[in-house]
């Protein structure tokens, strides 16, 4: 969102977050003017159905938009911290091996990283005259201790030509911090998943009885409409927060690489939702049709993530029987011994490496494909140190590399073993949710029966109509989250049809 600012006219309002903005690099007059702009637009639904709490929408919106760019900065500066600790090893251990510092540091920031996206600019900005310790205070922008104490620590290291062992020291020690805060995170889990429960059940429960028993006990007049855009837009939507905030402040993981939302995950979604509410007769054949779109969407993701799993569950294995190769060893002699090691997907990598080995190839190209064919951060990382090691014979540092994949395993394992709490109480919600709703539906089909006003009557049963789209929509939320947090996008479609198959049948087939 943040992105298109420069396609709207500036407006000369200031703001806090004018500093976080020039950070950026985005014009603070053209983001308030797509902050105001977009504000309106966001604004006008919400003025067509519930008139003057427009202005309060409004007012949401436009805090969102100037909260943005904090927001995005500390992501950023999370992002960094998560992949410090790493990159610091990664340096100490390319000067031990007697690279120079300033190709060290070249070397060291390739990847996609937001840590090496900065790194590359320093390098740029030194070589073009500027001195490193000044080119490193770019990073002083960010609001971390842990970032300005490794600047500081890089910066000590170029100037005193440490033997990089202080560096690798300090990465350690951001590598605890990361841990440490992985607990801390756990009782904020638990709250959050709470909250996505009251945004998911307990405000639409509140919001139908008021809407519907309001009419007679209160004299609302909330029409269908507006029934139907609460259920559909704006209780999704604070859900989506919650589960924006929840990941906004999760630890990071270094080795994730960049994941864009691919919008295809809510397309068999989007087909049900259809289905229900345009062709009504018809939902069953809609339903059909996302269960093919869902099937495609797994067949397309599986091959490639499980190819990507096993190169990775497998990786560290294959580092450390290389690391124990003489120092002599031969290109072709590293590719051979990972070949038949029998590491799954990446011996046959290995393989393949090999024959263009034996082709004459040389061992930088071989190196650039194996990981261009394989979209896998962890063995980028691992084929740049390896050329550097086969060019530098310091093959038994390879062990060292090993061992922070451990690490960055072990990490990850730790961040899934957290959301699973969130994870089970967004599975769970597929029974809970749709069971609520239905005891609320019940409650109110008896209580227009005893009132036997017309108007109630129609609007339990408006009511009643637009719960199995909901229930579609949260499912497909609740897939989305799950499968991105696993980082597995195959496993999204899957989430979906259990959640949605599991909350339409209980909606349905339960009896009161």
């Amino acid at each position: 969102m943040i992105s298109i600012w420069r396609y709207f006219p500036a407006i000369k309002l200031e703001s806090s977050t004018r500093k976080d903005l020039k950070a950026m690099g985005i014009d603070p007059y053209r983001y308030m003017g797509m902050s105001l702009i977009l504000s309106f637009v966001f604004s006008l639904p919400v003025l067509v159905f519930f008139g003057v709490y427009a202005l309060l929408a409004f007012a949401v919106f436009f805090g969102f938009f100037l909260f943005c760019p904090r927001m995005e900065m500390d992501k950023r500066a999370a992002e960094i911290e998560s992949e410090l600790p790493f990159f610091l090893r990664s340096l100490g251990m390319l000067i031990e091996m007697g690279i120079p510092f300033q190709k060290a540091l070249v070397i060291a920031a390739k990847g996609h990283g937001i840590l090496q996206e900065e790194i590359r600019r320093i390098t740029e900005d030194t070589e073009n005259g500027m001195s490193l310790q000044r080119a490193f205070s770019s990073l002083g922008r960010y609001r971390s201790l842990n970032i300005k104490r490794a600047v500081s620590q890089v910066i000590s290291a170029y100037e005193v030509g440490s033997s990089g062992r202080e560096m690798k020291r300090i990465g350690d020690e951001l590598l605890s911090i990361q841990k440490h805060r992985l607990k801390e995170y756990s009782a904020k889990s638990a709250m959050i998943g709470l909250l996505l429960i009251i945004s998911a059940a307990v405000m639409p429960t509140f919001f139908l009885v008021y809407a519907v028993a309001g009419r007679f006990a209160f004299g609302t007049s909330i029409s269908n409409e507006q029934i139907a855009f609460a259920m559909l837009v704006l209780f999704p939507l604070i859900s989506v927060f919650i589960l924006l905030m929840s990941k906004s402040i999760m630890p990071r993981s270094a080795f994730s690489g960049k994941r864009n939302f691919d919008p295809g995950l809510v397309a068999p979604g989007a087909i049900f939702v259809l289905g229900f509410l345009a062709f009504p007769g018809l939902w069953i054949a809609f339903m059909l049709i996302g269960t093919a779109t869902a099937g495609f969407l797994i067949y397309r993701n599986y091959e490639t993530e499980k190819k990507t799993e096993s190169i990775e569950e497998h990786l560290p294995d294959a580092l450390f029987s290389v690391s124990g190769m003489p120092k002599s060893a031969k290109p072709e002699d590293i590719f051979r011994i990972i070949e038949k090691g029998g590491y799954g997907a990446l011996s046959e990598e290995a393989g393949k490496s090999g024959r263009q080995i034996e082709k004459n190839v040389g061992i930088g190209p071989v190196i650039e494909d194996l990981w261009k064919r394989n979209p896998s951060m962890m063995l980028k990382r691992a084929c740049v140190m390896l050329e550097e090691m086969v060019h530098t014979n310091s093959l038994g540092k390879l062990s060292m590399l090993a061992e922070d994949i451990i690490s960055a395993f072990q990490i990850k394992r730790e961040q899934a073993q957290l959301f699973s709490l969130q994870k089970y109480t967004l599975i769970f919600g597929g029974f809970l949710v749709p069971l609520i709703l239905k005891v609320t539906i019940y409650l109110l089909e008896n209580m227009s029966g005893l009132l036997e006003e017309s108007a109630v009557s129609d609007a339990v049963a408006f009511s009643a109509s637009v719960i199995p789209p909901y229930l579609i929509i949260y499912s497909t939320i609740a897939s989305v989250a799950i499968a991105e947090a696993e980082g597995k996008r195959s496993s999204a479609p899957v989430y979906l049809l259990a959640l949605s198959a599991a909350s339409l049948l209980t909606f349905s087939f339960i009896s009161l």
